[in-house]
């Protein structure tokens, strides 16, 4: 079996615009000439550890993976709040609302104005600077959003669209004692079946 082929690093904007598209980044162009503009705008074309000539076509460029991952970077939010960070499941946090809002307070988070800040808008409570996350957590971020999940309602919650199993019907109880009577009374008929005082008394007991 063979071994799973190593990315490019180096892509052509076909490439990394075909990268673009099938990855999801949001915020980023997802045309060729929307994308070179992009670059161009950031001044990646300017280091040479990101943007160089194609080797094989001179007149062509090429651009380092890595901007790939610095473009869902920067575009990721930089402010989470506790729910961004537990419906995210990062790695080396509580995944509960309340354990993790006692986690934040215990390490000091709530003590830090720089990098903490009242949340605006609907619910209240505070905001974190992404940069009070451990490195781990970072990362696992910056793959939520590029997965496109923030504000995802199907993303938040696991909700199963399956149709509840259908109810069995509700017996009809007088049908059920009707065919009881019926089964008796035949019984009865083929016993007596023997004498005629017997065959009629049968009859008559099953009319009483």
């Amino acid at each position: 079996m063979k071994d799973r082929q190593k990315p490019k690093e180096w892509l052509t904007l076909a490439e990394l615009t075909r990268e673009v598209v099938e990855r999801e980044i949001p915020g980023l162009p997802v045309s060729g000439s929307g994308l070179l503009h992009f670059v161009r705008a950031h001044k990646i074309d300017d280091d040479p550890n990101l943007y160089r000539r194609n080797p094989k076509y001179r007149h062509m460029h090429q651009f380092h993976r890595s901007i790939l991952e610095s473009f869902a970077q920067e575009k990721a939010p930089q402010w989470l709040s506790v729910g961004d960070m537990v419906r995210a499941k990062l790695p080396g946090l509580p995944r509960s609302s309340g354990t993790l809002d006692f986690y934040l307070k215990r390490h000091g988070w709530r003590d830090d104005p720089g990098r903490c800040r009242g949340r605006h808008g609907q619910g209240g409570g505070f905001e974190y600077h992404i940069s009070l996350l451990p490195k781990e957590a970072q990362d696992a971020w910056f793959r939520y959003i590029e997965r496109g999940f923030l504000d995802d309602p199907t993303a938040k919650t696991e909700t199963s669209s399956a149709s509840p199993a259908p109810q069995a019907p509700a017996h009809d109880l007088s049908a059920v004692k009707n065919s009881q009577l019926l089964a008796e009374l035949v019984a009865r008929v083929i016993k007596a079946m023997g004498d005629g005082d017997g065959f009629f008394k049968a009859l008559g007991d099953g009319n009483g």
